[in-house]
């Protein structure tokens, strides 16, 4: 039996050259380019991660530059006019102040007290500051840092527009420069102090935030994200960074998916003496435009060497399995029931060889489907012999009813008015009956020579409990008058199966006259049905004599018979089991010598037109 899904396009020979040969050219030339791109991926990403490292070192060094540089200012001013600062008048400690301010642009804001915390003065770049609004910063930490001789580096706040802000104070020490009378402070805004740092270049993608040691952002190269008081704790680099792990054990490379959530590559330097970090992030699939070009140019390269190799191929391969596809095209046809089909192909190699071969097990195919079919008709004529006289009984019933009715309506025809017998509607009655009669004569007759004709073989979907009743009618003569009990348990509303109705109903004839034949007089045949799985199990039990257990493994050799002489032909459970075997079904006897005989008889259910294919062939 073939199967045409088997011959799928993946299956076909054509198709195997072809993949050899494009397997065999391009997967050599695929295997380099991946090689030399993971390579080159792995190369670019130790790269950049090493060159955004020492970038990140840079600004960080920057950062504490800017923010020593500011300290050291004040602190430069606090000692060389600490005089004026200490015994000038107001004004003069203003000017000052304001000199202070002009010449760092950082600074928003500057003030000075004394060793009891009043305000001297005070300067801002954003408002005017009149005597009257000095007060008292007694009670502020930078108060209190300073008031010991060390200077003050405050944390970060936010400004009322949302500017990052720090303030940095530096002791002011009396004349002889060993006693702490006063404190000079600065309120720095670190927007102008990122804007210089982070004009360091970085990646072409990549951009710099800066943290606080807190985690929360105070410089980044687009400033807006730190106005708008983006969190960005969510970073692996600004976790790792405030956990305190070392940069330089970071693995190579280090990637991970930030606040924004893309994938990037990241890096981070402390900013020790501050507490702060440099956290430089970049896009991976920026990061990686490259690699994507190297990858685009090699996938353009193979497609142009597989295109090549694929009109080589096919050209190759058509010359190739041609005469394979024609030797393919006759299994089909062959397999398909068309016997006479001959494969018109010569050659003197292997294939032309094989063809003859095919050629010559078709012609004997065919003898042998013809000599079965004549076999398989030789039995059924058999069995229209055994059923003729029962049929002859059957007939008989409905005729002397159709006799009886006519002799009385003639007889009454002869007294009566046809007029008042159709009035009455006695006259439809009689006819009715004998319609009735002759057509039960007919579906005897009719089942008898459909039973008996032959045909090809036609599959099609039928129903297993109706072939087994159609079966059932050609011997009920020959039941009851064997006084045989039928008891049918038959499931209803199974799946049909794909079987030829008149083959399939002589094995059921054959099974039902061997039990008959087994009981001789009276006793009980049991015929029951069920779905079991994919198939349809029919069981066919008797009550007869049995058969003996040594010849069980023979019975369904042709022409053996358990019957005595001349009763069977010997050929029926042989050709049942033909049938079956062509119905891709099993049969089963078991048997018990004086207890009786158990057939099972299992048929796929019906796959529609894919099992009509099958059993073609």
């Amino acid at each position: 039996m073939i199967n045409s899904k088997i011959f799928s396009w993946r299956g076909r020979l054509k198709f195997r050259v072809l993949a050899f040969s494009l397997i065999m050219s391009i997967i050599p030339l695929l295997i380099l380019g991946l090689l030399n791109i993971s390579a080159a991926r792995l190369n670019l990403e130790s790269a950049i991660q090493s060159r955004e490292m020492a970038t990140a070192r840079k600004i960080a060094r920057e950062i504490e530059g800017q923010m020593q540089k500011i300290e050291e200012k004040l602190m430069l001013t606090a000692n060389s006019f600490h005089v004026q600062l200490l015994t000038a008048d107001y004004r003069e400690r203003e000017r000052l102040l304001y000199t202070i301010l002009k010449d760092t642009s950082s600074l928003e804001e500057v003030k000075l007290w004394d060793n009891s915390g009043k305000e001297l003065a005070r300067v801002s770049r954003r408002e005017v500051i009149i005597q009257e609004d000095l007060g008292n910063v007694e009670k502020t930490p930078e108060f209190r840092t300073v008031i010991q001789d060390r200077p003050y580096h405050g944390p970060v706040e936010l400004g009322e527009d949302g500017r990052p802000m720090i303030t940095i104070a530096v002791p002011v020490r009396d004349l002889s420069g060993t006693r702490v009378v006063g404190g000079l402070a600065a309120r720095v805004s670190l927007r102008n102090v990122m804007d210089a740092v982070l004009q360091i270049p970085t990646g072409n993608a990549g951009y710099v935030l800066v943290v606080d040691q807190t985690g929360r952002l105070i410089g980044h190269t687009d400033f807006s994200e730190v106005l708008r008081n983006r969190s960005v704790l969510s970073s692996l680099c600004v976790q790792e960074l405030l956990s305190g792990t070392d940069p330089a054990k970071l693995p190579v490379p280090h990637r991970y998916r930030t606040y924004t959530g893309l994938e990037v590559l990241g890096v981070y330097a402390p900013v020790n003496s501050l507490g702060w970090g440099v956290v430089i992030e970049e896009p991976v699939h920026q990061v990686f435009t490259p690699i994507r070009q190297m990858a685009l140019k090699l996938g353009l390269a193979t497609l142009v060497v597989a295109l090549l190799v694929t009109i080589i191929s096919v050209s190759s391969a058509l010359r190739f399995t041609r005469p394979i596809e024609i030797l393919e095209e006759g299994v089909k046809r062959v397999g398909a029931g068309d016997l006479d089909y001959v494969i018109d192909f010569k050659s003197e190699d292997e294939v032309g060889r094989l063809v003859a071969a095919f050629n010559q097990m078709t012609r004997e195919l065919k003898q042998k489907r013809e000599m079965e079919a004549m076999v398989v008709q030789a039995d059924k004529l058999a069995a229209v012999g055994l059923l003729a006289s029962g049929v002859a009984h059957e007939i008989n019933n409905p005729l002397a009813s159709v006799a009886a009715y006519s002799q009385d309506l003639l007889e009454r025809l002869e007294t009566e008015k046809a007029e008042e017998l159709l009035e009455s509607g006695e006259l439809i009655h009689y006819l009715t009956v004998i319609k009735e009669q002759v057509a039960r004569a007919k579906k005897i007759t009719q089942n008898l020579l459909n039973f008996a004709r032959q045909s090809e073989w036609q599959p099609q979907e039928l129903s297993v409990n109706s072939v087994i009743e159609d079966a059932l009618a050609l011997l009920e003569y020959q039941f009851k008058q064997a006084d045989i009990v039928i008891e049918k348990k038959l499931e209803p509303q199974l799946p049909p199966v794909l079987a030829d109705r008149l083959q399939l109903q002589q094995v059921f004839v054959n099974l039902f006259q061997n039990a008959l034949d087994a009981m001789d007089k009276s006793g009980r045949l049991t015929i029951s049905t069920s779905l079991e799985e994919n198939y349809i199990k029919v069981t066919v039990s008797d009550t007869g004599c049995g058969i003996p257990e040594e010849q069980l493994p023979k019975i369904f050799d042709p022409f053996f018979t358990t019957k005595p002489a001349g009763v069977g032909t010997g050929l029926g459970l042989s050709i049942c089991y033909g049938i079956i075997s062509r119905l891709k079904g099993r049969i089963k006897v078991t048997s018990q010598t004086g207890k009786g005989t158990t057939v099972t008889v299992c048929l796929p259910v019906s796959r529609g037109k894919e099992g009509l294919n099958e059993t073609a062939s």
